[in-house]
């Protein structure tokens, strides 16, 4: 794995790594409500965090409203939805 160009060390959330363990501060790549994607500055593995803080909301929901931006904002992209990418 390769470490994401948005990791900036002054950005950082303290949790500890749910792949190894560790309890180096995480590198807080992006936020949503009170979704948190971060990344271990030692393995590098990558994930969303759910802070249970507000109103709680699945991962799964923030890929699927990109995916529908991207394929409603290209040209000629007013026809139905095609299926899974």
């Amino acid at each position: 794995m390769m470490l994401d160009p948005q990791a900036d060390l002054g950005r950082r959330a303290w949790l500890p790594c749910v792949f190894c363990g560790s309890n180096a501060p995480l590198y807080l790549l992006h936020c949503e409500v009170n979704l948190v994607w971060v990344q271990c500055r030692k393995c590098l593995h990558r994930w969303w965090h759910d802070t249970g803080v507000g109103h709680p909301r699945d991962p799964q929901q923030l890929f699927d409203a990109a995916r529908f931006e991207w394929l409603t904002s290209g040209p000629g992209s007013t026809s139905a939805l095609p299926g899974p990418l």
